[in-house]
């Protein structure tokens, strides 16, 4: 029973660490697949036809033609980057959504990234009840 715990030990402290260097060194991109995956996921569940790019798909951001009337370019690249279909998302903001993300993210914060300033991956989480 001991060495099966320690076994276990071992394997969850070698998963953390594992998790720690995928978040803080991104080695082959994984950060960047995960974070990727898990948005994709989430847009596919909450708006109503929304289906993320296909990887072979996908071509620089400067061949994309479609811009997006809501997202600044800075903003669009990144979200773009990250395999997010920017032609298949909302092209208004509700008041409600509004008052969602100034509540959620503070109205400093919601300023700034409503005046261009790129959201971090805890803006998104925070606020992803307000889409």
């Amino acid at each position: 029973m001991k060495k099966i715990l320690q076994w276990l030990s071992l394997v969850i402290l070698l998963f953390i660490v594992g998790i720690i260097i995928i978040v803080f060194f991104n080695p082959g991109g994984y950060r960047d697949k995960l974070v990727s995956r898990a948005i994709n996921i989430y847009l596919t569940k909450n708006i109503d036809g929304y289906q993320a790019i296909p990887k072979d798909e996908m071509v620089p951001y400067e061949d994309v033609e479609y811009n997006h009337p809501l997202i600044p370019d800075t903003q669009e690249k990144a979200i773009y980057e990250m395999g997010v279909n920017v032609a298949s998302l909302p092209t208004e903001i509700t008041p409600e959504m509004t008052n969602c993300f100034i509540v959620t993210l503070g109205k400093d914060r919601a300023t700034e990234i409503a005046n261009g300033a790129t959201p971090s991956l805890s803006d998104f989480l925070n606020a992803k009840n307000c889409l």
